[in-house]
């Protein structure tokens, strides 16, 4: 990855994040205001959720393997991006 591809990618994220923090999320039921980052953070938009939630569904498909006389194997793998 280039310098100026990772810079692109940060201010990026910089500009998604002063986003997200300056909308809001109403309930339309409670008519509460909730901040979109503070939101955003609790579901799998987050990085770290999003991969706590992959390793809880690998163990529950591999609970289900197993159950049905299979046996488990997890394979991850990562695609490397060529820029065009």
């Amino acid at each position: 990855m280039s310098r100026l591809t990772l810079s692109n990618f940060k201010q990026q994220q910089r500009e998604a994040q002063a986003f997200m923090e300056s909308m809001v999320v109403i309930s339309h039921e409670t008519m509460q205001e909730f901040n979109l980052a503070e939101v955003a953070s609790r579901t799998t938009a987050n990085l770290e959720n999003r991969r706590i939630e992959l390793v809880v569904r690998s163990r529950g498909d591999e609970e289900r393997a197993i159950d049905m006389g299979l046996k488990g194997y997890l394979s991850h793998g990562h695609c490397r991006q060529i820029p065009s």
